[in-house]
């Protein structure tokens, strides 16, 4: 993962480069040299991960919460109520992603008006 889009995350949910190199036991300085990398040690990210208390996984958009009350095995309706499981998306990949598609739907029109235009060009050279 690019350094770039963890710094990114990180500010959006008001983490500081000097607060969490702090938490990791390093100078701003070496932290901030760490996430200019295009590919972002795991090592890296397990310290920020461990820093925030965050599970690696939101540095890859998925988001897992798991959270059971009762006994294993127990399929009464008392204990399916205390039961939930929630999986999806990071908020901060959701809207990249968004653009993404927001960005592809953009090229896919003017494509779509590119070969329009070819055509009734070549409709009216046959004429």
């Amino acid at each position: 993962m690019d350094g770039l889009t963890i710094t990114t995350m990180l500010k959006r949910e008001g983490y500081t480069v000097t607060a969490l190199s702090e938490k990791m036991g390093m100078t701003a300085s070496n932290l901030s040299h760490l996430l200019r990398a295009k590919d972002v040690r795991s090592s890296t990210i397990e310290g920020l991960s461990a820093a925030i208390k965050k599970p690696i996984s939101w540095f890859y958009g998925e988001s897992v919460e798991i959270t059971a009350v009762g006994n294993v095995g127990d399929n009464s309706p008392e204990a399916n109520k205390n039961a939930s499981i929630t999986a999806g998306i990071n908020p901060h990949q959701s809207a990249w992603y968004e653009a993404q598609i927001a960005n592809k739907d953009k090229e896919i029109a003017q494509l779509h008006a590119m070969l329009d235009k070819a055509l009734t060009l070549a409709s009216a050279k046959k004429d």
